[in-house]
């Protein structure tokens, strides 16, 4: 599948948590996703000169403008691929988990530099199972109609 296939596909249904997701088009959206964030965090990086907070409240826009696209593309994958929606959203998961403890951190020493002990739960668990789910979720799905989708990789008779 070509990418304006893949990107066509995605767009028709980028709010959508229902109907199939082939692995062409969750491939191409993550490398999307991380490239235009790292494009958009040296932009601001760049024009802010690492000063106040804008780099940071720009960075966090980017990221939850695209942050339910993403989870949707996720979901209907694992369902393409005969498992839970909630499967690829446990990255996600330990990624608040990490974020809100490694606050509460900060809360208590009275410091403006977030918790390493948060840091570590937030984006050590988020590698940790988030990139094995992803390799998962890009793999072809499993020969034969898994009950959600059909197999993209099988020649209609």
């Amino acid at each position: 599948m070509t990418l304006s296939i893949s990107m066509a596909r995605w767009f028709r249904r980028l709010w959508s948590f229902g109907g199939p997701a082939y692995s062409y088009e969750l491939g191409w959206f993550t490398f999307f996703y991380v490239c235009g964030a790292i494009v958009v965090f040296q932009t601001v990086e760049l024009v802010t000169a690492g000063r106040g907070l804008w780099s940071a409240y720009l960075m966090l826009a980017y990221l939850l403008a695209f942050l339910v696209p993403f989870l949707a593309v996720i979901w209907r994958r694992c369902r393409t691929k005969g498992a839970s929606g909630l499967v690829g959203l446990i990255p996600f998961a330990i990624l608040a988990v990490g974020i809100v403890i490694s606050l509460i951190e900060a809360r208590l020493v009275a410091s403006d530099i977030p918790g390493i002990f948060g840091g570590m739960i937030a984006y050590g668990g988020f590698l940790l199972f988030g990139i094995p789910i992803l390799l998962w979720l890009l793999m072809p799905a499993p020969t034969g109609d898994d009950g959600n989708a059909p197999n993209p990789h099988e020649v209609p008779k």
